[in-house]
């Protein structure tokens, strides 16, 4: 549950897990949904009714069930698949091929960073042949900074930053932030779906400092490219 991107965590990064990615009753990946080539599937994750203990605690509920969100509840419904399987005679081996060989595709076509194979299909996974198409696109977008040049000096109190992106498919974001100094410290600036993304920068709301931009560019496959440039403002 960490979002975008490359954010899949232990014990699912594990070759031996099944990584499941959760979607949206629209089959559109959840905001929270971690992305990376580890996720195999994904499942429903979002607004699913659930059993919860009726004691007291932070979940529970008198009645025994609530609607959650979050890849714990789109986990559920791959482990559901798997014992359909099994009870059917597959080999734990088995069944992770046909779960990953039968799902709904989305994103990209075949597997891609988001969905991994496509959105689980139970009653596919019972009655269908696996089929693993073509990996979809691995090629990442292009991304490069118009203006300000790398080491311009800040003398206005605004900046205009030019980014331009490219993608060979579909570019799916431009973002633009800012950091501090030598420092992981951050500040978001803007963001856009479509090149180029123009931005008036108030650099009279930042003390003097060197400043990195950076601009970071994903495509609809996940796939990730990054530009950086220092500016110093005396």
């Amino acid at each position: 549950n960490s979002g975008c991107c490359n954010t899949v965590l232990y014990p699912a990064k594990l070759p031996e897990s099944m990584a499941v990615a959760a979607v949206d009753a629209n089959d559109q990946r959840a905001s929270f949904s971690s992305t990376g080539p580890e996720v195999d599937v994904a499942a429903p994750g979002v607004s699913i009714l659930s059993t919860v203990p009726t004691g007291s605690c932070k979940l529970c509920d008198p009645s025994g069930y609530r609607t959650l969100s979050g890849t714990s509840m789109a986990t559920p419904h791959v482990s559901g698949t798997g014992a359909l399987l099994m009870s059917r005679g597959f080999t734990a081996a088995q069944a992770w091929t046909q779960i990953t060989g039968t799902p709904k595709d989305l994103g990209s076509p075949g597997f891609d960073l988001f969905y991994g194979w496509g959105r689980v299909d139970a009653l596919a996974a019972t009655t269908q042949t696996p089929y693993f198409p073509p990996i979809g696109d691995t090629t990442p977008p292009t991304v490069a900074f118009v203006s300000p040049p790398d080491g311009f000096v800040i003398t206005t109190n605004t900046v205009t930053v030019k980014v331009e992106a490219t993608d060979d498919l579909k570019l799916e974001t431009i973002d633009l932030r800012v950091f501090w100094g030598d420092s992981t410290v951050w500040t978001h600036l803007a963001s856009t779906n479509r090149s180029p993304l123009t931005y008036k920068w108030r650099t009279d709301q930042f003390p003097p400092n060197t400043y990195t931009l950076e601009a970071r560019a994903l495509d609809a496959a996940g796939n990730e490219t990054f530009a950086r440039i220092i500016v110093i403002k005396p």
